[in-house]
């Protein structure tokens, strides 16, 4: 009986003590110290917690002044009564969320748009429209023909498709009959206008060789003159001769009354005869002069049987 009588005076003192707290700190306190509240509940702030906090997200604001601690989706400032930018990117639950005290938005911009408040529009030559929120630099890559973090400059105008590197505007590959990192080096005399540029050498290869009357690995000296069809090795030695030369180069001459000599030795396989179309002079005068050549060694055959005859 007594334990019953002394747990009912325990309570009996709770319930006072509550009823006085109440009274001293009102009912929206959470705490209360010497008559004054320490925490208020939501939705209230104040010394004595009954000021009502204005726009706050599940109502939450600081004790001192009621503002915000943060506000609802889709607005800042101080009072939360601003709305946050319609570029701002839109969360998975459909709504917008900036910093309450910038407005920056807090998951990025929609697509075209850059700036804390996603108010700037992208380069238009970035790739799907996308750049970097707070320096506006494209994420993706540019658009073909242009380079650069912000896609302004534009492609070497020899890159092939138009296509060149973002960062340092080098060509994937180029344009027939261009070469380098930039395809400003042209592939001229090369067979099929293909070469490629040796940079460490600073020098160009054609590939396939080079046309008629070029030599060399860059193909820019020309064959001898001297050599048939104006065919030549890459060293300048020719495939062929022309009549009436010899030797590697074609820059040795045949003997005088050889028409064709072999390259290599110089020894002759055709001696001029009574026709001899020679490629300096015109082919009428040449046979002209052979039938004259004839007719005097005839006579002087002849002269020379009648003197043995009469002696």
């Amino acid at each position: 009986m007594a334990k019953a009588i002394k747990a009912a005076l325990i309570l009996l003192g709770l319930f006072c003590v509550d009823s006085v707290h109440s009274q001293i700190c009102g009912d929206n306190c959470l705490g209360c110290h010497h008559g004054g509240c320490t925490e208020c509940i939501y939705g209230w702030y104040g010394t004595d917690c009954t000021e009502e906090c204005q726009g706050c997200w599940y109502d939450k604001c600081e004790q001192e002044d009621g503002r915000c601690v943060q506000c609802p989706p889709g607005y800042h400032s101080n009072d939360c009564d601003v709305r946050c930018s319609l570029n701002c990117h839109a969360s998975y639950d459909g709504n917008r969320y900036c910093d309450r005290d910038t407005g920056r938005c807090l998951e990025g911009c929609v697509l075209g748009r850059w700036g804390h408040q996603c108010d700037k529009v992208c380069a238009r030559n970035c790739g799907q429209s996308s750049c970097h929120q707070d320096v506006g630099t494209c994420l993706l890559g540019c658009i073909d023909g242009w380079f650069g973090q912000l896609c302004d400059t534009p492609c070497p105008e020899n890159c092939l498709e138009n296509r060149c590197n973002q960062l340092r505007g080098y060509c994937g590959h180029c344009n027939p009959a261009f070469s380098g990192r930039t395809c400003n080096i042209p592939c001229t005399n090369c067979i099929d206008n293909v070469c490629t540029y040796n940079e460490f050498l600073s020098s160009v290869n054609c590939t396939k060789g080079c046309i008629k009357g070029w030599r060399n690995e860059d193909c820019l000296t020309r064959c001898s003159n001297t050599c048939a069809d104006e065919r030549c090795n890459k060293d300048g030695s020719c495939k062929t001769c022309r009549n009436g030369y010899s030797g590697a180069k074609c820059t040795e001459r045949c003997e005088d009354e050889c028409l064709l000599c072999e390259q290599k030795s110089g020894l002759c396989t055709k001696w001029r005869e009574t026709i001899d179309i020679d490629e300096t002079n015109d082919g009428q005068n040449s046979i002209s002069q052979g039938c004259v050549t004839r007719s005097q060694s005839l006579w002087a055959l002849l002269l020379v049987t009648i003197c043995c005859v009469f002696h």
